[in-house]
């Protein structure tokens, strides 16, 4: 008898401490919210009431833990797996067609251009010498995809509500149109379940392939060895060639990168100074959260990545990577390099942006978060890109005294603050949505928003779906979605990223946070010896949308467990 008093005592002690657990977490959850003031409280009140049960939103709104039954009963998020219906090879290469169309479909005429203007359009041969090559994850389920097929599978909403049938796609060339409904809260939500894995969220077909060239390496000569086998199209994990090359032979020929079908976008802005930033954005059509004790938190539809390198007189002096809603610094000669050209890994899933492979964790202690990368696929986005030049209203490095250039506060929709990016009349196809105030195309016209120009290497390429400044993705579920759920203020599904333009491009510091930026002049491994990202505090101010505080409806877009804070770094 005694020993069943105890066994039970031990359960209750262990429910307990649980529930206490939770309560305090939530109590941390809900001080933020107080501190966000009464719009994000109100947001935060109606997705509790969403739920379709009472005692789901009382232990939601007294513990933290919400959605519980569709925690447990996964089975209730798909039926059966989504079914893609099978295409010829004639069909994919039509494809392929109608989407190179979309992006060589800009306004822009370069018969136009006077010659001041197609130096504002010059991309420096060195932006392209010193490409970042990328490592994809060789276990990764969802690689780089194409923004041109993405808007094909999503629906613009407003919130929850639809704008548009679902046949009635947006293009590349007519997406800023959506600005007119109040961008922050415009989403492009998929047409599928996401949980039923459709193929276009996955973007295999986008796996970088090996160029035809002999003298490529296929194998990489480190501990983390990756082979491919361009007949399958995919990257292997593993220590051994698995193609039986000799070690010896491949020493001798160069690391090449594949080409993928998914192109990047490039993003040249000089600065002043001899400074000039070279922003390369990786798109993806979904961010797979990691888990925590088992528990997935996290995901969401559309991610954009991206990877900074800073010139000084057209030498390479820093390179930024973006993780989550922060990133690292590091100096130029810090990094790993193929030849001249820096290296990032992208982790699996979420697709951060780290300078080595390995395990990274963030936020919480003892890896219990934590990010994975390897040597993948080596892609080169320099073989399939897109670029442009951004000309800013104010250069932050001419005069050396101007104080750090930091993002200003969600404008709310207000088109002359001077952090939303616009376009020449000439330049779009639609010049009544987005263009400079002033009708006089001249370029001595004073602008007080920074300016986007399709670059002379992709004069054609269109600028009105960077302009657009809604979601990338679904909104957050509500608590009634079945594929939803919270812990802890940390959710299943959260709201999908805004694009490249809210990316703090005009900063003055190489990382994208205001405040502090640490560049590393060294290299840091995974867990063991690395340094780990420790939530210091809430950020309340933001332009990137990924939990930027301040606006409806926005807390319940949390970036899962990388919301919008600030970070300090403390030693493992």
């Amino acid at each position: 008898m005694k020993k069943v008093w105890q066994v039970k005592l031990a359960t209750l002690a262990t429910i307990s401490s649980f529930f206490g657990v939770c309560g305090f977490l939530e109590l941390g959850y809900q001080i933020r919210l107080h501190r966000l003031g009464a719009a994000a409280a109100a947001a935060e009140s109606r997705w509790i009431a969403s739920s379709d049960t009472w005692a789901d939103r009382q232990l939601c709104k007294w513990i933290g833990v919400c959605g519980l039954p569709h925690m447990t009963d996964r089975a209730k998020w798909t039926e059966d797996a989504h079914q893609d219906s099978a295409r010829t090879r004639e069909q994919l290469e039509e494809e392929e067609r109608w989407k190179r169309g979309f992006w060589n479909s800009g306004n822009t005429r370069p018969e136009d251009w006077t010659d001041d203007e197609r130096r504002l359009r010059e991309i420096p041969q060195y932006v392209l010498d010193y490409a970042p090559f990328v490592h994809l994850y060789s276990g990764e389920e969802f690689w780089p995809c194409d923004i041109a097929d993405h808007l094909i599978h999503t629906t613009p909403h407003l919130n929850y509500t639809p704008l548009r049938a679902k046949s009635d796609s947006p293009n590349l060339t007519n997406l800023n149109e959506l600005n007119k409904y109040g961008p922050r809260h415009v989403y492009l939500q998929s047409d599928d379940n996401v949980e039923e894995r459709p193929a276009w969220l996955g973007g295999k077909s986008n796996i970088p392939t090996l160029p035809d060239d002999e003298h490529c390496k296929v194998t990489d000569m480190n501990s983390h060895s990756i082979t491919s086998d361009p007949k399958r199209k995919i990257e292997l994990r593993g220590t051994n060639n698995v193609f039986g090359k000799k070690r010896e032979e491949q020493a001798k020929k160069k690391m090449c990168g594949g080409r993928s079908d998914a192109p990047a976008v490039l993003v040249a802005i000089d600065k002043g100074g001899g400074v000039v930033d070279a922003f390369w954005f990786f798109f993806y059509s979904y961010n797979l959260g990691n888990e925590v004790l088992n528990v997935r938190f996290g995901n969401h539809i559309g991610d954009w990545e991206h990877t900074l390198v800073r010139f000084k007189y057209g030498e390479p002096t820093e390179v930024f990577f973006s993780e989550h809603s922060f990133g690292e610094a590091y100096a130029y000669d810090a990094v790993e390099k193929i030849g001249k050209r820096p290296v990032a890994y992208s982790a699996t899933g979420t697709h951060a942006m780290y300078a080595t492979p390995g395990t990274h964790a963030y936020i919480l202690p003892w890896g219990l978060l934590h990010d994975e990368t390897d040597r993948g696929p080596l892609w080169d986005p320099a073989l399939n890109f897109y670029s442009y030049t951004y000309e800013l209203p104010h250069k932050p490095f001419d005069d050396p005294d101007e104080p750090s250039m930091q993002p200003l506060p969600h404008s709310g929709g207000n088109s002359n603050s001077s952090n939303i990016p616009t376009a020449l009349p000439s330049d779009l196809t639609d010049d009544s949505s987005s263009a400079p105030p002033s009708t006089n195309h001249s370029l001595t016209v004073p602008n007080r928003q920074p300016i986007l120009r399709a670059s002379r290497l992709t004069p054609h390429a269109p600028l009105e779906w960077f302009l657009f400044r809604g979601h990338w993705g679904d909104k957050v579920y509500p608590l009634s979605d079945e594929r939803q759920y919270r812990f802890a203020g940390q959710y299943h599904y959260v709201s999908g990223p805004t694009g490249p333009w809210a990316k703090n491009l005009a900063r003055r510091n190489v990382c994208q946070s205001p405040g502090q930026c640490t560049v590393r002049h060294w290299g840091n491994g995974g867990l063991g010896g690395s340094r780990v990202k420790v939530l210091a505090k809430w950020e309340e101010d933001g332009v990137d949308g990924e939990g930027g505080a301040g606006e409806e409806g926005e807390i319940l877009g949390l970036r899962g467990m990388s919301g919008k804070f600030s970070f300090r770094e403390g030693l493992k």
